[in-house]
């Protein structure tokens, strides 16, 4: 009996399917995800595909033995990412905040001086926006605890000045806020053993 001729393409199909059935290692991975890819590019004509028993046959062949290698042995032990330690990180950064205590403002015959007392002696950064009339300071790194209230405001303490306010604006940062009554006051900015002052003229001072 004459043999009947294989289909044009099955014997390197075939080929293809033992050499993948025998590669175990990552190398062999590589080159089934390639010869796979190399299967189906040929595979255009889906018709023809499904009409033929033999290539379904070895492209299920490929697809099973994709699936058996990418899955870990039996027991063996799946890597897993390290859970991150977040504690650490919480830590650090409650140690870069400083505490803002008090907030005490006391006048002088130049005008007058805001107080800012922190619980640890710590000297935020501390720069300054001017928007109008209005000076803005925000203290990074802070955070409020006053035992008085959740802020600090004077209306008027001296002429030329309108208010002054300490408030939390963000969750870390407490601001200073004083507003001029007719132009942006004029501040000095220097340390105390307790934290930081404000300096801040009276219009006669100035002029």
């Amino acid at each position: 009996m004459q043999k009947r001729p294989a289909p044009s393409g099955v014997g390197k199909i075939k080929r293809g399917a033992i050499a993948r059935l025998v590669g175990t290692t990552m190398k062999a991975r590589s080159c089934l995800c390639y010869d796979l890819s190399r299967v189906l590019s040929r595979s255009i004509n889906l018709k023809k595909l499904l009409q033929s028993p033999t290539k379904l046959a070895c492209l299920a062949t490929v697809v099973y033995s994709l699936a058996f290698l990418g899955l870990p042995a039996k027991g063996a032990k799946v890597n897993e990412a390290p859970a991150k330690n977040t504690k650490g990180t919480h830590e650090n950064i409650a140690k870069r905040i400083t505490d803002i205590t008090g907030v005490q403002l006391q006048k002088t015959e130049q005008g007058f001086t805001l107080f800012i007392e922190t619980g640890t002696g710590g000297k935020p950064r501390t720069p300054s926006k001017i928007f109008g009339d209005t000076l803005v300071i925000d203290l990074t790194n802070t955070q409020l605890r006053l035992p008085s209230g959740e802020s600090f405001q004077e209306k008027n303490p001296i002429a030329g000045i309108a208010s002054v306010e300490v408030m939390q604006k963000y969750a870390n940062t407490v601001r200073v806020k004083l507003v001029g009554e007719n132009e942006t006051p004029a501040t000095e900015i220097y340390p105390t053993e307790q934290g930081f002052a404000v300096g801040v003229p009276s219009e006669e001072t100035e002029h």
